[in-house]
This record gives C-alpha cells, structure tokens and sequence, in this order.
C-alpha cells in the first residue's frame, strides 16, 4: 500500500487532486453510526437505536461576519453566496421542515435520522477488533466516509484533509494511494454510487419523516406519538444539542402509515428488546443504564399492548 502519510500538507495533494485509502485503523468508527430511518428499520437486530432530530441553521444574507464564520466552518471552496445556495439546494434533498427566520438572519432545516446509541466510549457497537462487525451491511453513513454524502461538492475536499490529520488517523494518503477527488468530482466509484444511495433514501423515507413532523406540531399529539414538539427540538438546538428518543416512536408511524407491517413493527421491537435486554447485562455508568432501562420499559409495555390494540398508534 506504500508509505503512510498522516498530514495532508505532506502529499495528499496533487494540484486539486485528493488520494484516499482506508487501512483498517478503526479510529474514524469512534461512535454508532448515524443513518437513515429505512436503513436503521433493516438494521433492528444490530444496533439499539434512538430517532434524531437536527435544526440546521443557514445565514440569510451572504454578507456580516456570521456568513464568513459559517463559510468557515463549511469549507466551502465556493464564494459565500454561492456557497449557501449549493448548501440549500443540498439540504433540501433531507429536509423535512423549512422555516425562514428573519429576526435572527437565518434559515432553518430540520432533519430528521436514526443514530445507533453507543454503549462504549469512542467505539462503535458493530466493531469487532479494529474491523467492521457488519462490513457488508454498513449503513451509507459509513461507507461514504471520507467523502460523506451530508457536504456538498465543494466542501469534500475541506473535509477529506481535516479528516486524514485527526490524530490516531492512520489513513494512507500517499501517492500510490487511489484518487478520490479532484476539485468537487468524486472519483471513487463505490463512494459517488453510496451517495447517489443516499439521496434515493430520501424519497423512500419521506412520507414517513412527514408524518412525523405532523405529529410534532403540539404538545399533545407530540405526547401522544412520544415525539418532541417543534419548539422543543429548536430550543435544544439552538443550544447546540439535538433532539432523540426511542425509534420505537417513528416505527409506530410507520405502522400506522403501512410502511411497516403489523409482523415487521412486532419484529423490529423483538429485536430492539433482545438487544436492550442483553446490553443491561454489562456494567454501564448510570446514565446509560438508566437509558436503557427507560427505552426497555417503553419496548415492554409496547409489546404488552400489541396484544390488545393491534393497530396502535
């Protein structure tokens, strides 16, 4: 594979050109992973799952130091102006919910994901060793890393470089390393095919977010389906945290909307009992035993009320 270069400035780059290849080191699978609501419906008997909510907030106005500071941030290699429009436009592909705020200067786009939740600290659940558990499963969240389908074009390459230089990172970036990127098109096939994946996900899921965020719009249809409300979900972003609770509350709108049937809704909740169950018999910090223990207790009663309300919620 050739010699391994850790700094980017060393020779990674090639002119524009970006080269990539994985060695297997393990330390960019540092947490379970985020993915869509389809993928994590598949992947029910692996990982013990929380749905997600994210406000993205855009500035309005090209202009002002909050635009410069974002454009920063996003390591765009466009102009700000053009920057934004690309990141709209990218957005919309997984928005759920748009707002314009004109008060504080911004847009703001909710999203709406899956995240499996980690029982161990820096450490995916599916690892086995410094190797994926579940390698030919993997969710597209993982197997567009470096080049995730979340940045648009022009920020790939802003991106790839912080991601080869984290330390610990001991990615092969050298120049027998295969090329990846060169100005904003993707060259790896497999990664250019994950995002075009990723962006079909949408459409599929789509109807089922919507429903959700239906459910969202007050305190007392929010309660019922055991979902935030809107305003919950922004007051926790806008101080920098975002918004989870069990899947068991999007799976029940997807029974209720026909995207699960009534034997796949009972299998997803088999397997996230079975894996719950097996995760408290370990020694967790009580905070995640406690977790645990609630999401448990929701599963339970759920699965008790099957018998009697089939449709359910």
């Amino acid at each position: 594979m050739g010699k391994t270069i850790r700094s980017p400035d060393d020779a990674m780059t090639e002119g524009s050109l970006r080269r990539f290849a994985c060695t297997s080191c393990g330390r960019c699978c540092d947490g379970g992973p985020e993915m869509e609501l389809g993928e994590a419906t598949a992947l029910a008997g692996t990982f013990i799952t929380r749905v997600i909510f994210k406000i993205h907030s855009l500035p309005l106005y090209e202009t002002g130091r909050r635009a410069a500071l974002w454009r920063d941030a996003q390591k765009s290699e466009l102009p700000t102006r053009q920057a934004l429009a690309e990141m709209r436009e990218h957005l919309a592909r997984f928005s759920v919910r748009d707002e314009t705020d004109r008060a504080r200067g911004r847009s703001l786009h909710l999203t709406i994901s899956a995240v499996a939740v980690d029982l161990e600290s820096a450490r995916c659940p599916a690892m086995r060793g410094n190797l994926c558990g579940i390698y030919n499963a993997r969710p597209l969240t993982c197997r567009t890393v470096p080049l995730h389908y979340s940045h648009p074009l022009s920020a790939l390459a802003g991106h790839l470089d912080e991601f080869v230089a984290k330390p610990g990172h001991a990615c092969n970036v050298d120049g027998v390393a295969p090329a990846v990127l060169r100005d904003q098109t993707i060259l790896d096939e497999a990664v250019r095919a994950s995002r075009a994946a990723a962006y079909d996900i949408q459409v599929v899921d789509d109807a089922w977010k919507r429903e959700i965020v239906t459910a969202m719009a007050d305190a007392e249809t929010a309660a019922a389906a055991g979902l935030p409300t809107h305003e919950v979900v922004q007051r926790n972003s806008d101080r920098g945290v975002a918004s989870a609770v069990s899947m068991l509350a999007a799976w029940r709108i997807a029974r209720r909307l026909g995207v699960l049937s009534i034997d796949a809704f009972e299998r997803v909740c088999g397997d996230q009992t079975r894996l719950i169950t097996g995760a408290l018999a370990g020694q967790w910090s009580p905070s995640i035993s406690g977790d645990l223990h609630a999401m448990l207790l929701e599963y339970e009663i759920e699965n008790s009320a099957e018998k009697h309300y089939p449709l359910g919620l």
